[in-house]
């Protein structure tokens, strides 16, 4: 199973507007869990090898010394770091501030410019919090440890072997004025988990972007994962073990179920979603309308970290499992379809990636914790 939580493990053991209209959910046409997945014609094998010389050089440190970078994001062109360390925001003078001294798994700058984090009192699942932070550096709890254990005990079933059950928060968006986000219910023994507690153990929610009312359940799932909003369709995508399409009012349907991609890291444009999977080197774009599939990328060589669009091309994180886990490189391939390209070969331990501004920002795992790195994108 892939890690409940996508964050580095070396980093683990270390440490609003009105709503969108909504538009019903047409049944999606039954997925196929029989490889390969690929329209016919194309083979089910890795692309034919790239030029030998990368497009780009060696990404450039910008930042270190602050412990493992687990995530980032932007606040306008101030950068925003969850750390083992805590949760960092970039001051104007291009020094840090902590605006949580707790270490932050996930981090988010959404839609109402607000920043939104899940962090963590210890290394613990039921030490779990997710805060929001305004313009103005207010901090706001929108769920605690103990709404989060509330929220399990409405799904878990009762406990024989004396765990208890625990919601533990994949990802977060926003959708009109209401959080969105997944769960997954961990089975816990001595604050550690056991297991997942129940059949479906993850499901979505959404609560008042304020934080003000109590959370509403919208899906049960296996398992939950990434999401991605589209605020012009008011429909959420969640990549757990297949890649589903939900809405507030429950509707839902299945858009992509292939025995060959376990869903990790999801990013979108306005009509298409890109995935990787966490189990192996593959990366596919399925269309939000047809449900039709095509990958960028597949291999067993290798697993795909992490994945972004900037102008006309897709991006990804590749890691090679041999021999010791940490030799990576970047890749790239035209948006309306191409071979891929070769854009960095010298990329050490990555595991996360964000395109902005011209660059891809990478975050890599290091002996001394954690470096994030700036990668000019190619001409």
């Amino acid at each position: 199973m892939r890690p409940l939580l996508a964050v580095p493990l070396l980093a683990l053991l270390a440490a609003c507007s009105d709503a969108v209209p909504l538009r019903p959910i047409t049944p999606a046409p039954t997925p196929t869990r029989t490889p390969p997945f690929l329209s016919p014609g194309v083979p089910d094998e890795p692309a034919p090898p790239t030029p030998a010389t990368p497009l780009s050089g060696c990404p450039d440190v910008v930042v270190e010394g602050r412990g493992y970078i687990i995530d980032l994001a932007f606040l306008g062109d101030r950068l925003v770091l969850g750390t083992s360390t805590g949760l960092l925001l970039q001051a104007p003078s291009g020094g840090f501030t902590t605006l949580d001294p707790d270490p932050a798994w996930r981090v988010r700058v959404l839609a109402d410019g607000a920043i939104y984090a899940e962090t963590s009192t210890a290394a613990l699942w039921d030490s779990f919090s997710l805060v929001r932070f305004d313009l103005e550096g207010v901090r706001t709890v929108l769920l605690d440890p103990d709404d989060l254990r509330d929220l399990a005990a409405l799904h878990a079933p009762p406990s024989s072997d004396g765990s208890v059950a625990h919601a533990v928060v994949a990802d977060f968006a926003l959708l009109g004025d209401r959080l969105v986000f997944s769960a997954d219910d961990l089975a816990l023994v001595d604050h550690l988990a056991v297991g997942l507690a129940g059949g479906n153990a993850g499901h979505l929610f959404s609560l008042p972007a304020d934080g003000s009312g109590t959370a509403t359940t919208h899906a049960a799932f296996a398992v939950a994962g990434e999401l991605s909003v589209d605020a012009a369709r008011g429909e959420i995508y969640l990549a757990g073990v297949t890649i589903d399409r939900h809405d507030l009012l429950g509707s839902s349907a299945t858009i992509f179920d292939n025995f060959d991609v376990s869903p990790q890291r999801l990013t979108a444009t306005e009509n298409v979603l890109f995935v990787t999977s966490g189990a192996n080197g593959a990366v596919v774009a399925v269309d939000k309308q047809s449900y039709a599939v095509r990958a960028f990328d597949m291999s067993a060589a290798h697993w795909d970290v992490d994945v972004a669009v900037a102008g006309d091309y897709l991006y990804w994180l590749e890691r090679d499992f041999l021999p010791d886990f940490t030799v990576g490189r970047v890749r790239r391939a035209p948006l309306a379809g191409g071979e891929p390209e070769l854009v960095s070969d010298c990329v050490s331990s990555p595991s996360r990636m964000m395109a902005h501004d011209g660059a891809l920002w990478i975050a890599s795992e290091s002996d001394a914790g954690g470096v994030l790195s700036r990668l000019p994108l190619p001409e």
